[in-house]
């Protein structure tokens, strides 16, 4: 953009560079772009003004990939004379103006290119809406509790994360937003202030508190649970807080050697997921469809199976999503095998590739089933 602004619009300018990113943004991904009227264009706003310059221009323009000898020498000569010079020689330049004509501007998207999709998100784009307070610190949080540094793009892509249900994935978007009625939202309403305290325990009913504090039937035990079949695996467990489940796509278990155990990753996210998942499920089903005597509760055999369930129907899906019917979308049996192995009753009994086996559909035994019990 400097070079472009700097050179007159009546010189020849000529773009050299060792790969060919720019030629592509160019050429290839530039005319898509226009025709969506650069709505979801991660680079438009250099882009844009760049394109719009190159086409006032009345002289050549050309770009080009170095490749030849003498190209690579002038290139290694520029660096080098770039790394000579002292730091007080240097002249900071100004940013580029990033000036857009309108004589020179395709504006709008095209009928034939537009969807609903595309049009939706180009209306959240021009509607400056304020960030919500409660999202903010929830994503500090998240980048908080990483070891390693992420981005708030891949905290975002990681609540649908493929190794969640959809109703997971739903659940952690209200949760990352602040969206789910209880505790505080309750609290904002007039008339119905005391449904933001929890009727078992007499605090605030929040969904740090639900998920790990609550004494009513449900949250104790699902975690219980948990921990059985994570410690079958083999892993040690670990102390949870809301800040592990909004970082639960990102969380990765290494070995020993330090390298990431995919089966034990898939495992955590689908067991956590689940039981956080059911916990929330069951104080729903306990706050709102028990309203009228507030100290109705779950009993821990219905708890236990409700989780077994739960786990189950993955257990199975996994097995039915390796079929190479499915195709590309297909699962791989290896990743499915590692995710399940030690944590299976009877698997002593089961084939070495128990995804071909049919026992928990026709009622054979052993029942190919997520074991529950303590060893």
């Amino acid at each position: 953009m400097c070079a472009a602004e700097r050179t007159p619009l009546d010189a020849p300018l000529n773009f050299l560079s060792t790969d060919s990113v720019l030629p592509t943004l160019i050429f290839d991904k530039t005319p898509l772009w226009e025709e969506k009227g650069w709505i979801g264009a991660p680079l438009a706003k250099y882009l844009r003004p760049f394109i719009n310059h190159l086409r006032r221009r009345c002289a050549p323009t050309t770009f080009g990939r170095i490749t030849g000898e003498d190209e690579r020498q002038t290139l290694e000569k520029a660096r080098q004379d770039a790394s000579m010079a002292r730091p007080q020689t240097f002249h900071k330049a100004n940013p580029p103006a990033r000036v857009i004509d309108p004589h020179f501007e395709l504006t709008g998207a095209k009928l034939s290119s537009l969807t609903q999709a595309i049009a939706y998100r180009g209306i959240l784009e021009r509607r400056d809406t304020p960030n919500r307070r409660q999202t903010e610190e929830n994503l500090a949080t998240a980048q908080a509790h990483m070891k390693t540094s992420q981005t708030r793009c891949s905290i975002w892509m990681s609540a649908r994360h493929k190794d969640f249900s959809r109703a997971f994935a739903v659940f952690l978007w209200k949760l990352m937003h602040g969206g789910l009625k209880c505790g505080a939202y309750w609290s904002k309403i007039q008339g119905y202030e005391e449904r933001a305290m929890c009727s078992h325990c007499g605090a605030v009913e929040s969904i740090q508190h639900i998920l790990f504090e609550c004494n009513a039937t449900g949250q104790s035990l699902i975690w219980s649970l948990a921990r059985t079949i994570w410690e079958k695996k083999g892993m040690e467990w670990p102390s949870l807080s809301l800040a592990d489940v909004l970082t639960l796509g990102l969380t990765a278990w290494p070995s020993q050697k330090g390298r990431v155990r995919p089966g034990a990753t898939r495992l955590w996210r689908v067991l956590i997921s689940e039981a956080v998942h059911t916990i929330w499920k069951l104080r729903c089903d306990r706050v709102v469809g028990h309203a009228e005597d507030e100290q109705w509760e779950h009993n821990k055999t219905f708890v236990w199976n409700k989780l077994q369930y739960t786990l189950n129907n993955r257990l199975a899906l996994d097995v039915e999503s390796v079929q190479r019917k499915y195709g590309g979308s297909a699962l791989k049996r290896d990743l499915v095998l590692a995710t399940w192995n030690k944590v299976l009753r009877d698997e002593p009994a089961l084939p070495r590739d128990w995804t071909m086996y049919r026992g928990f559909l026709v009622g054979r035994t052993p029942a190919l089933r997520v074991d529950l019990e303590p060893d």
